[in-house]
């Protein structure tokens, strides 16, 4: 076996292309601010008009979806974080466009642990099943941690169903199933049998159960897909050994090019090999210990589960064509489908255990914090993984439960892996795969890192090296110290190999700075899929030195595939760049259009919302890109613009003085909405009841018994 470069990166000719420079906004007016209005967020539910800036366009029709973040209940009526935002409890807004008005109605994302949360927090007979703020989730020793569900949506619409249905997830936690009309959480998608838990299922001896939580982590992508074409909602379930961070040093020393370097690497992270040593230990012994009981669990898994609408999920195992599983290291943040392919993407959103641990309750000193972080934490992959799975080989009728001690597994398949440099945390692929030809488009988030955020400690990178606004403490997404691109890349199917690629990346005309959401038509007229995505909207949320981190520099400043020397980068920060809103023609690899914002007006989640009935041949740009906007100048609003024509600027806006959506994330659209009318359900108290008994605790008993259970009726 080779010790030294064994790696099984992609070889590949990439073309880069590169923008025509035009002048930016007069950046001695103002300097480049981040707007502070991004980091408050509404808690109370509306049913509100909204007021109409322009011309309202007479074909915006349908309902528009937007799901984002929002505090915890801890928090009060108006959430300001001190902890990291993406951790906050879901809203979901529904904009109704009606003959030139717009209804907003939100409401929050009530899973059962939301209700849990809620009581524990306001009734003292709880108090000591309180949930407290963990990081990136909230954590309660006796119940488990919350499901928030505030990422994204998936739409469905089965061959039985008259209408449309809806799924919101978050990558930690069962997706669930929401009433387009009411906004309300109607069912998780399967029960806690059909999906294997991270943590929180105990060990079970002597015929009881130890430290059995009720709310287990189960890892889940935030972005699962339907195939219209079908008729299946496609999703992932995985785990392995919290402590990538040990396995990743061990793999990069074996990567090195001698001896030598391998040595050096190993001598220099030395103290966090130890450490993570010791952290992996007692999770492993406890895998070890139900396995020694009964169970036949794994520490890794990687499960594909399809899912017909109406009964239990099937699924396969995932295995290297070596026999070993498939093994997610960072997150699997979204999957694509096409007509015979499901692509995996284990994205540039790493998952460790500082993630969990913002605060250390029992030493709250930031020297403590900053030593504990050092020490948990590290730069993310470089690189794309991606595992390729045919749909042939899904051999259907797999239905099976796990079993609360998970004694049932699933027939394995084989998934190619293929490594693309560098790293992504999107992805996007054509429906058709002519020819056997995957074409996928991914956005390289470089030297990017969503999962870090503002801490108390932090102090910006460039002199006098102050600590970072109070105000922005808790923010994501602190800074990119390189230039993003956009890729398009076209795989052979039956080899894993790929054919061709191209790369756009831009510096002057900030369009992939700090890149983030993205919007394109995904459907033709009659609701199946695009064959091809066309043209790609995307945000660059600009640059700001206020959320560059000394600590976010050190991790990055030797990043692998630089292509912005540090003097650029630090310029770039001096001066700050303002966001962007571009459309991609993903045919010839160009920016076609654009639009800047002035300072200082952010834009995020952009929505393709399409004429109807449509006006021209070219389906991809015939509508409308929707995006909040949000500044310190005019708060937070939403904007239209002609998707054939952003550089124009925002045909009408809509406003209020109660909008208040913070740091939005995905969005989705519906030409039509009616009550829910499908009969799938999953019973809370036959769902929880077997880990609620296994507690043995009365208390809890009681609190699903009179908070949790009657919230949810078929």
């Amino acid at each position: 076996m080779m010790l030294f470069n064994h790696k099984t990166t992609v070889a590949m000719s990439t073309v880069s292309v590169s923008v025509e420079p035009t002048p930016l906004v007069d950046l001695s007016v103002e300097p480049i601010r981040f707007p502070r209005t991004l980091m408050t967020s509404s808690r109370e539910e509306l049913d509100i008009e909204l007021t109409v800036d322009g011309d309202f366009p007479s074909d915006l029709t349908g309902h528009l979806f937007l799901l984002t973040p929002c505090g915890t209940v801890e928090e009060g009526a108006t959430s300001q974080p001190n902890n990291v935002m993406l951790g906050g409890d879901g809203m979901i807004y529904r904009l109704d466009f009606e003959n030139g008005r717009v209804k907003l109605t939100s409401r929050l994302v009530k899973t059962p642990s939301f209700y849990a949360d809620v009581a524990t927090h306001f009734k003292s007979e709880y108090a000591s099943l309180r949930f407290n703020d963990a990081g990136i989730g909230r954590l309660s020793l006796p119940l488990g941690i919350r499901d928030t569900a505030n990422t994204a949506f998936t739409v469905m619409k089965f061959p039985n169903d008259k209408m449309y249905r809806m799924v919101i997830a978050a990558d930690n936690g069962r997706p669930y199933e929401i009433d387009v009309s009411s906004l309300e959480v109607v069912t998780p998608i399967g029960s806690l049998d059909e999906w294997r838990e991270l943590l929180g299922n105990g060990i079970r001896l002597f015929g009881r159960s130890f430290f059995s939580q009720p709310f287990p982590l189960v890892m889940t992508p935030a972005h699962p897909q339907f195939d219209s074409v079908k008729g299946k909602f496609i999703t992932v379930n995985y785990g392995r050994a919290l402590s990538y961070a040990l396995r990743a040093i061990l793999t990069t020393a074996q990567d090195a090019d001698n001896i030598w370097e391998a040595a050096s690497l190993l001598l220099r992270n030395l103290p966090k090999l130890l450490f993570y040593a010791i952290v992996d230990v007692p999770f492993l012994i406890f895998r070890w210990l139900r396995t020694l009981f009964g169970s036949n669990e794994t520490v890794d898994y990687t499960y594909l589960m399809e899912w017909d609408g109406e009964t239990e999920f099937e699924r396969w195992k995932l295995v290297l064509p070596n026999g070993k599983p498939v093994v997610i290291i960072q997150t699997l943040h979204q999957l694509a489908v096409t007509e015979d392919y499901i692509v995996l993407l284990d994205a540039a959103f790493k998952f460790t255990a500082d993630q969990l641990f913002n605060e250390i309750p029992f030493l709250r000193t930031d020297w403590v914090e900053r030593l504990v972080r050092g020490f948990l934490t590290g730069a993310q992959q470089n690189e794309t993984t991606l595992y390729l799975v045919k749909r042939s080989d899904l051999k259907h009728g797999q239905k099976m439960t796990l079993g609360s001690e998970g004694t049932a597994d699933a027939p394995a398949i084989v998934a190619q892996k293929i490594v693309l440099p560098p790293e992504a945390i999107h992805l996007l692929a054509n429906y058709k795969n002519p020819n056997d030809e995957i074409t996928i488009h991914l956005t390289h988030n470089c030297a990017a890192d969503f999962a870090e955020w503002v801490r108390e400690y932090d102090t910006t990178v460039l002199p006098p090296n102050e600590p970072t606004p109070p105000e922005l403490r808790g923010m994501v997404a602190v800074g990119q110290m390189d230039v993003g691109r956009y890729g398009r890349y076209v795989i052979d199917g039956s080899t894993g190999s790929v054919k061709s690629s191209a790369t756009v990346s831009s510096i002057d005309v900030p369009h992939t700075l700090n890149v983030g959401l993205y919007a394109y038509r995904d459907t033709l007229p009659d609701g199946t899929p695009m064959p091809t995505i066309d043209n790609i909207f995307w945000t660059a949320g600009g640059y700001y030195k206020e959320l560059m981190t000394t600590f976010i520099y050190d991790t990055y400043k030797n990043y692998e595939y630089r292509t912005v020397p540090l003097d650029v980068i630090h310029k770039l920060l001096s001066e700050g760049r303002p966001c962007n809103l571009c459309r991609l023609d993903t045919k010839t690899m160009q920016i076609a259009d654009y639009y800047q914002f002035e300072n200082p007006y952010m834009a995020l989640s952009p929505q393709f919302v399409p004429r109807v009935p449509a006006t021209t041949v070219e389906l991809s740009t015939d509508g409308y890109i929707v995006c909040f906007v949000a500044s310190d100048k005019d708060g937070q609003q939403i904007w239209v613009f002609d998707a054939a024509n952003l550089k124009q600027g925002a045909i009408c806006k809509f406003a209020h003085d109660k909008l208040f959506y913070g740091f939005s994330l995905h969005t989705a659209w519906l030409p039509r909405i009616q009550p829910r009318e499908a009969s799938y359900f999953i019973s809370p108290e036959e769902d929880f009841a077997p880990r609620v008994t296994a507690t043995n605790n009365p208390l809890i008993e009681k609190l699903f018994r009179e908070e949790v259970y009657p919230k949810f009726k078929p």
